[in-house]
Parts: structure tokens; C-alpha cells; sequence
């Protein structure tokens, strides 16, 4: 009996220390470390979430809850946060790459995914498309851009209109109206114009109108209009 007196009291002595240790290590949360290279409505936004989630104490935190809920952002690849000894939580945030902006109301990562509540540098062509989705869309842009790379030339933007016709600008600010079907040829025509007007042309070429079936409407920096066939 007083051997099993003395276990019990032995594992009361254990379970009061591993109680001490834990209550002396879990300490008020003093600082909440963030790294990641985010733009001011990014890092505001974190901010936001970190304000809503409270982390309070060191231990008592639940870091997996805490990441899920700046996962639930549109925005972050990647998440991970760890304690850091004494009082500090640090979380590393990763974004999404995006490749291009969508109309106003976010942008658009390499998958086609909208992501909002961003400020990015603009640096990325702007899609603005009254009908077809933001995975078609960038679908078509990498089509029609691998055609103007063969040139060395960018698409700034591209834009579909309620009638489903395209419009694109070139960097630039060579503009091409495509209409609403055959755009890879359309733009191959495109191309063939504006290379030819660019080595005969001493005018610099404003517009191009390629609805056509055969040939194109050129509008120049002059008042001059002509038919390319």
C-alpha cells in the first residue's frame, strides 16, 4: 500500500512540475513576427486577420487554426507559422504569382484563379472580359501573345466586348480590334500587317481593324485611313 502511495504521489509530483513548466512557458504572446514580401493592402489585410484571431498565449495558441485562417485570404500560396521562444509567433506568407490583372476586381494567378484584396505593381497585362471566364481568357491571351512574341511584341491588354468581340494593345500602344471568332488567324494577320506597315510605312500605325475577311483598316498617327488586302 505505501509503495503504491508513493507511485501516486510520485506521478501527482511529476504532473504538478510538467504543469509549472507548462504554465511558466506559456507566456503572454508578446509580438506577432510576419515575413513575406507584401504589397500595403496585403500586409493590411494580415494584419486584419491577425486582429480577429487574437493569438493570446504561446502555447495555448493554435498555430493550425491560426494559419487556416490567413489561408482563408484568396491571395497566400503558402503559410507557416512556429513559435518562437519566448513570447513570439512568427508566420512566413508566400503569394500567389500573378500573371495578369483582371478588369477591376482583382488578378489572376498562372492557374486562372482570381485572387482580390491585392495591390500589385502594374506590371501584368489587364484582361477585361464581359463574357468569357478568367481561365478562358488567360487561355487566349497565352495564344494570342505567343503569336506577338514571334515579333518581340507584348500584349498590354486584351478586352472582350458584351457582343464577344476582341480588342487588344500592344506595348506599344499599337491597337487591334480581332471580332468575335478565328482570333489566332485573325492575329496572325495582325502581325503580318504590322510587320509590313512598320518596314514601308513611315507613319506610325494607330489602329487596325481585322474584322475583314481578307485584309485589314489601318488608321495611322496621321488622319490617313486606308484597306490593307
Amino acid at each position: 500500500m505505501l509503495s503504491k502511495l508513493g507511485a501516486v504521489a510520485a506521478l501527482l509530483g511529476l504532473a504538478a512540475v510538467a504543469g509549472w513548466i507548462y504554465v511558466s512557458l506559456d507566456r503572454p504572446v508578446r509580438s506577432v513576427e510576419v515575413v513575406g514580401a507584401l504589397a500595403p493592402a496585403e500586409a493590411a489585410e494580415v494584419q486584419r486577420r491577425l486582429t480577429e484571431f487574437k493569438p493570446g498565449r504561446l502555447l495555448s495558441t493554435d498555430l493550425g487554426a491560426l494559419r487556416e485562417h490567413l489561408m482563408a485570404l484568396s491571395w497566400p500560396r503558402l503559410v507557416q507559422v512556429r513559435r518562437v521562444w519566448p513570447d513570439t509567433i512568427s508566420i512566413r506568407i508566400e503569394r500567389q504569382l500573378v500573371v495578369a490583372k483582371w478588369g477591376g476586381e482583382g488578378y489572376l494567378t498562372a492557374g486562372g484563379e482570381l485572387v482580390s484584396g491585392v495591390d500589385r505593381a502594374a506590371s501584368v497585362p489587364l484582361l477585361d472580359c464581359e463574357i468569357t471566364s478568367p481561365q478562358k481568357a488567360l487561355e487566349i491571351y497565352r495564344h494570342l501573345q505567343d503569336i506577338a512574341a514571334e515579333d518581340g511584341l507584348e500584349i498590354r491588354s486584351l478586352a472582350e466586348n458584351a457582343l464577344g468581340e476582341w480588342r487588344l494593345e500592344l506595348a506599344n500602344g499599337v491597337r487591334a480590334h480581332l471580332g468575335a471568332d478565328a482570333l489566332r488567324s485573325r492575329m496572325g494577320r495582325f502581325m503580318e500587317v504590322h510587320r509590313h506597315l512598320a518596314q514601308k510605312s513611315e507613319q506610325g500605325v494607330r489602329y487596325l481593324d481585322l474584322r475583314y475577311a481578307n485584309g485589314a483598316a489601318v488608321r495611322f498617327d496621321g488622319p490617313e485611313l486606308l484597306a490593307a488586302r
